[in-house]
């Protein structure tokens, strides 16, 4: 069964949130496999959030790349969703 969860890009991806602008765009890789799809989403206020449909108890991997900020920051995470 397919559901939707959302996934948070948090303000750590900032890389000084008191100068840098609201509105940096972030590119986020979800998926592991063969396929991710990488999407680009705006930061406002130093998050993100990306929603999509995924099969519960998948593993989802992000990998985020600010652009537009100071310095280029990447963070990685790799989330299992459980909710609902």
């Amino acid at each position: 069964m397919m559901m939707s969860d959302h996934v948070w890009v948090v303000g750590e991806l900032q890389a000084d949130p008191a100068r840098d602008r609201a509105g940096c765009t972030v590119t986020v890789r979800v998926g592991r496999g063969r396929f991710p799809e990488d999407r680009s989403v705006r930061v406002s206020a130093g998050q993100a959030e990306l929603t999509g449909d995924w099969r519960r108890g998948s593993m989802v991997e992000i990998e985020a790349r600010v652009v537009g900020a100071r310095r280029s920051l990447v963070a990685h995470r790799v989330y299992t969703l459980a909710t609902g």
